[in-house]
């Protein structure tokens, strides 16, 4: 058991004959000071196959029970187990007994999450997850459940012949006793949710750097950065020369319209490319690492490379960059993708100590316009020209001082995507949002303080394109939400909207966010704007019944956004059996039992500053 602020932090387990192929429920109540949050139980078998699922929580008397309704072969056996618990400085020491309705073994430790001292609507923090165990994703499966698209058309999490997951770093519990939590569990947990998705990620990246070809006042020294655990690297080179003319984009396309999955607008890796002045050869057998791997397509893995030698004819006539952050785009018309390439790079800036008034944009793709394309100006380098591809393509380019940033499929906003996300509030993931609302000139405060407003982010079908998780009666509910809550807040009526994001600019997008008090979606990739909205702003993500992807999730985790999901209503056949490629239709009867409580309480948040007025 591990504490994170006021969370515990709790796994739990099931041999594998017990596991296999069943549905588990797993049901926990607690009473007493303490008062249940969403609770995350991990079960996982000894292949190590897993499965998440989130418990309800209600009162009832002095103790914690903890029932898994039908995780054995027999599904009319439960195991219950039985926690008395005792409170001490915000921590929760369960102790009890463990018990299965037909008499036999059981073999389940489980770890509750909970907040202590703190009043929490359980009809809001209540989620119930059913999988079948078949369906749970293996090691070997995270290396292919990130794909593309997360939004306008494939997922970012379904599989491409080159885009992996990130493998999700290990956080681990260090208590000696699965039921007790210990002070350097406490610590432990603390410690790694800093170092790789806060502040202290910036000092990990610095003494995680190696030096290549250092030696020589006409060198080209490099610093590698590195973190292994998260498959994390960047690059800062100085006096290297890359020639880009007659190029090939890896896969092409003239519209998003022919965007099927394939699309990729980097450019291959094209020998004799690269340009520097270094002692030895910079080669995978002189340890040089492979620092062009995801910027350029098709890159050898096994032969690592740098550069090749570079003559002093080179550097005439040739367009020299100084402090130039250089960005590959895979995912360009995925905004979800899109920001987290350039939280990555503003992450090594800060490594670097370089600040946006002196860099430059380069971008080593032929990618396609997107909204975000302002944002990565602003925040990147905006005093100066972006260097597109079409520019690379017709000169050659010296570096000065470059940054290699990270791979947009890397980094703080891809962990935990396919599982329990342990890390919460989070400094660094809140500074980032706030700084980009600056840059693009959006306030942080509501330009109404009284207004009420819900907003949808819709997905419809754009530039010819086919969208999946299409909410098929978003209109006929939006229609019925309007009239129920027509005189629900006491300041005005509060007005619903419903918004497609893709034409918009993204100025506009984050001041919607920051003046919407409720935000409501189908799973894709615009639901990343909820990056930029108020504390305790509800959301909620609606989800075809088996689509399991938890990334906007985490950044409520982060941010302090109130996240809930819905699985209700009827997933709509397409095209295939595929989870993520149901449409969906919800009964309003069902959707209102949902939304009413949540609604009601985000009124009464609203209300709150004004009512002594």
């Amino acid at each position: 058991m591990m504490l994170l602020g006021n969370f515990l932090v709790v796994k739990a387990s099931l041999n594998s004959f017990e596991l296999a192929k069943s549905k588990v429920r797993t049901r926990i109540v607690m009473q007493g000071d303490i008062e249940a949050s969403v609770v995350n139980v991990i079960l996982r078998s000894e292949d190590d196959v897993g499965i998440v699922t989130n418990a309800t929580a209600e009162d009832s008397g002095q103790v914690t029970t903890i029932t898994d309704g039908s995780a054995t072969k027999n599904p009319e056996v439960t195991t219950t187990t039985t926690y008395s618990t005792t409170q001490h400085e915000d921590l929760v020491t369960p102790t009890g007994t463990t018990q299965r309705s037909d008499g036999g073994a059981a073999t389940v430790d489980t770890v509750v999450s909970s907040e202590a001292n703190t009043k929490k609507s359980f009809s809001q923090a209540t989620t119930i997850r059913e999988k079948e165990s078949k369906d749970v994703p293996t090691v070997e499966d995270a290396d292919a459940s990130i794909g593309r698209s997360e939004g306008e058309g494939a997922d970012p999490l379904v599989d491409t012949e080159e885009l992996h997951a990130t493998p999700s770093p290990t956080i681990t519990n260090t208590s000696s006793n699965m039921g007790t939590p210990t002070p350097s569990g406490v610590l432990q947990l603390h410690d790694e949710c800093f170092a790789l998705l806060d502040y202290g990620l910036v000092e990990v990246l610095r003494s995680s750097s190696s030096s290549f070809c250092s030696d020589g006042s006409n060198s080209s020294p490099y610093t590698f950065y590195h973190i292994p655990d998260a498959e994390f690297s960047a690059t800062q080179l100085d006096n290297v020369v890359l020639d880009m003319r007659g190029a090939q984009v890896s896969r092409d396309i003239n519209s998003v319209a022919q965007d099927g999955g394939e699309h990729d607008p980097r450019f291959r890796y094209k020998p004799n490319a690269v340009f520097c002045s270094c002692g030895d050869p910079q080669d995978a057998s002189h340890g040089a690492p492979n620092i062009w791997m995801h910027l350029l397509a098709e890159a050898p893995t096994t032969t690592n490379f740098m550069c090749q030698t570079l003559t002093s004819e080179m550097t005439n006539n040739t367009l020299n960059l100084d402090r130039a952050v250089v960005l590959a785009r895979k995912d360009d018309h995925n905004p979800f993708f899109q920001i987290s390439g350039i939280l990555n790079a503003w992450v090594m800036m800060k490594v670097l100590g370089w600040d946006s008034s002196s860099t430059q944009l380069v971008t080593l793709d032929r990618a396609l316009p997107s909204p975000v394309d302002d944002l990565r100006h602003a925040m990147l380098g905006p005093d100066r020209p972006v260097i597109g591809g079409d520019e690379l393509q017709k000169h050659v380019v010296h570096f000065n001082t470059a940054l290699l940033t990270p791979y947009e499929a890397r980094g703080p906003m891809m962990s935990h995507l396919n599982d329990d996300q342990p890390c919460y509030a989070n400094e660094m993931m809140r500074d980032f949002p706030d700084e980009a609302l600056r840059t693009m000139k959006v306030g942080a405060h509501k330009t109404d303080p009284k207004r009420c407003l819900v907003t949808v982010i819709s997905r419809r079908p754009y530039g010819g394109r086919r969208i999946q998780r299409v909410w098929r009666n978003e209109d006929k509910i939006l229609s019925q939400m309007r009239s129920d809550y027509k005189f629900a807040y006491r300041f005005g009526e509060c007005e619903f909207q419903s918004l497609d994001f893709v034409n918009m600019t993204v100025h506009d997008q984050m001041q919607i966010m920051v003046d919407s008090d409720v935000v409501i979606g189908m799973h894709g990739a615009g639901m990343v704007n909820v990056m930029w909205t108020r504390p305790e702003t509800l959301v909620v993500e609606i989800f075809p019944l088996r689509r399991w992807r938890w990334g906007y999730r985490n950044l409520c985790q982060y941010l302090g956004c109130s996240w809930r999901e819905f699985r209700g209503g009827s997933d709509v056949f397409v095209q295939t059996t595929d989870p993520n490629d149901m449409d969906k239709r919800l009964w309003y009867d069902e959707w209102k039992r949902f939304f009413d409580p949540l609604f009601c309480d985000a009124i009464a948040r609203l209300e709150q500053p004004f009512s002594s007025s």
